[in-house]
């Protein structure tokens, strides 16, 4: 299944370079048929995982 639209909201106007970067490289695959390791590692440059929020005692 192609992915037809990819869209990147941004609450501010301005788009850092970063995301500027980003978008420009999400458009040289608008004809996807499925995520390889290899357009992940092109797109993705670090994930930021934070640890779980147990204020009431239970993950969320």
């Amino acid at each position: 299944m192609p992915i037809e639209n990819i869209r990147i909201v941004v609450p501010n106007a301005a788009h850092t370079e970063d995301e500027e970067r980003f978008i420009r490289k999400c458009r040289q695959y608008t004809d996807l048929m499925g995520l390889t390791s290899t357009i992940l590692n092109d797109l993705v440059s670090r994930v930021f995982v934070e640890a779980p929020d147990k204020s009431d005692g239970k993950r969320k």
